[in-house]
């Protein structure tokens, strides 16, 4: 009787170094498969031609008015919220005088005058105000992007404008890209 070897049951019959090559484009076996791209010289035209499309102007506005959508989203939930809720802290449920507590805990911070719940409501405030401020910086940084980015196109569009003007409309010179 004869013993046959039964063969492997394999998910692939190629040799792995063959089956990324061939089956991903992009990947490539030698360092020599790979070859630069040539760079085309941009004409100066084009440049003009890109800015005055009015096409490409939705993308500056979709963004300037995503910023100011996150601005209002920032005020309206966060903002308000940490002001209501600290005005109704500080009034209904810790009217313990933050200057005060303030005092005694950066005085003596083991001090026995001071109760535990005192201790915490200080610190809810301190980190409630913390939050505020935070929540205020985020305002101010949304608010000084969008007017940046409004005015960095304008300023551009500007600029091109100007730049075409001098050159006269039709010039065949070639500009790269930096």
């Amino acid at each position: 009787m004869v013993y046959l070897k039964r063969p492997r049951l394999k998910l692939r019959d190629t040799p792995s170094f063959l089956t990324k090559s061939a089956s991903h484009p992009l990947h490539f076996v030698q360092h020599g498969d790979v070859k630069p791209k040539t760079e085309k010289k941009v004409l100066i035209n084009e440049l003009f031609a890109d800015v005055e499309r009015p096409q490409l102007a939705w993308k500056v506005n979709r963004i300037a008015e995503q910023l100011q959508q996150s601005l209002d989203d920032e005020k309206e939930m966060v903002t308000s919220t940490l002001t209501n809720f600290l005005e109704v802290f500080e009034r209904d449920i810790c009217p313990f005088s933050k200057v005060a507590a303030t005092q005694t805990l950066t005085c003596n911070p083991l001090a026995d005058n001071v109760s535990l719940v005192d201790r915490v409501c200080v610190k809810i405030n301190d980190m409630t105000r913390g939050s505020l401020q935070r929540s205020n910086l985020s305002c101010d940084l949304f608010k000084d992007s969008k007017q940046l980015l409004l005015k960095m196109s304008t300023e551009h569009k500007d600029k091109i404008a100007l730049l075409k003007s001098r050159m006269g409309g039709s010039s065949k010179r070639s500009c790269v890209k930096q």
